[in-house]
């Protein structure tokens, strides 16, 4: 299923709007408890501590600290023909020998192809420029039990819901193919989000936020993801 990233990123970002205004209750109510500024509590205990839910197949939501992030990983095998015997009449041996064990040696050892998409959502409370950062990486794997070969089909990186006024820019960004071994192919997507404001001409840079989304697949077919971030 194809994702609209502004709807998505509206979305989310009213979810976790309604997470951390639970988070200022808990700390403004633990204040007034202990007869004291709110501002001077640092830390409170709440029920955001990290914690993964899976939506469906496809998805997952993930809270860590100040950042909720969503991932979405799809997989779709690639449709392959394998041609028909063309020959009329009897079959040779030499044919019915090709149908009967060639073919099924062929088949054991047939290349399969899945073409993978991965989209990482992530908002951070702390940042004030954009609501949500986006990053996106498709490829297609080639794989047939002993080794694997990929082909990058896209990749970005871009916030989402840019708030009025705010700059910002795409710095460091870079796209892949790592090839650890004959067996792991790893494609990837990383770069630095920078928002800020313009004071009488100057850019101030008050946001800086870098990601790595990264898919993997072995020889065997096997689709993993991966995302940091600092």
């Amino acid at each position: 299923m194809d994702v609209d990233d502004e709807k998505f990123s509206e979305q989310l970002n009213k979810t976790i709007n309604e997470k951390y205004n639970k988070i200022d209750e808990e700390v403004e109510n633990k204040a007034k408890e202990e007869g004291i500024d709110k501002n001077s509590i640092s830390n409170v205990e709440t029920n955001l501590k990290e914690k993964t839910y899976k939506i469906d197949d496809d998805k997952e939501v993930n809270f860590q600290g100040t950042t909720v992030s969503v991932d979405v990983l799809e997989e779709k095998d690639k449709v392959t023909n394998e041609l028909e015997d063309e020959s009329e009449g009897l079959e040779s041996a030499l044919n019915f020998i090709k149908s009967n064990f060639i073919k099924s040696v062929e088949a054991a050892t047939k290349s399969k192809t899945k073409e993978v998409t991965y989209k990482k959502y992530v908002t951070d409370s702390i940042i004030k420029s954009w609501k949500t950062a986006v990053y996106y990486i498709s490829c297609e794997f080639t794989y047939n039990g002993t080794k694997v070969t990929a082909r990058r089909t896209g990749d970005y990186v871009k916030p989402q819901g840019v708030v009025l006024n705010a700059l910002y820019c795409t710095v460091d960004k870079e796209s892949a193919v790592q090839k650890p071994s004959s067996k792991r192919r790893i494609a990837y997507v990383s770069g630095t989000l920078e928002g800020g404001i313009q004071i009488k001409g100057t850019g101030l840079i008050v946001d800086r936020f870098w990601g790595r989304a990264e898919i993997e697949c072995n020889s065997k077919g096997t689709i993993s993801k991966r995302f940091r971030h600092s």
